[in-house]
């Protein structure tokens, strides 16, 4: 089941000004709604809409769902136990989707390291607990 810190929403979308156009769909997997909701009410050029599973159970079955629309699937390296069974799940998710950017988190556990990135599993890592402003940073980047 999806959900957001507002209760019965399924996916959050910020009011897109009318000079920006792009759209982006990022699931969020992460173990906090903050960074997602912050995104959705985020005046930037992009349009983001933001999935937010419940579990990983939940994370699998919206990729799979919404695979085509995804444009980034922001990781926690922690989110599917350990970070080595994150990285499996970011590898299903890329070859569903070879299009689909994925952006780690690093682990508060394993601040020193990504595994993620180490392994290849993502295209660009992220401090732990980042903020929206830096998650846009990343996704013009990588843009």
């Amino acid at each position: 089941m999806l959900h957001s810190v507002f209760g019965e929403a399924q996916v959050r979308a910020n009011p897109v000004p009318q000079a920006f156009q792009e759209r982006l769909s990022v699931a969020v997997l992460l173990e906090q709604d903050k960074l997602a909701v912050d995104l959705c009410r985020k005046e930037s050029e992009f349009h983001v809409v933001s999935m937010l599973p419940d579990t990983p159970e939940d994370a699998r079955s919206v990729v799979q769902r919404f695979h085509r629309e995804l444009s980034y699937i922001i990781i926690d390296e922690d989110f599917f136990g350990s970070p080595e069974e994150t990285a499996d799940a970011a590898f299903q998710f890329q070859r569903m989707h070879p299009g689909v950017q994925v952006l780690g988190v690093k682990s508060e556990m394993w601040e020193d390291e990504c595994i993620l990135e180490t392994l290849g599993a993502c295209h660009k890592t992220l401090p732990s607990n980042p903020s929206a402003d830096v998650v846009l940073d990343a996704l013009r980047n990588l843009h």
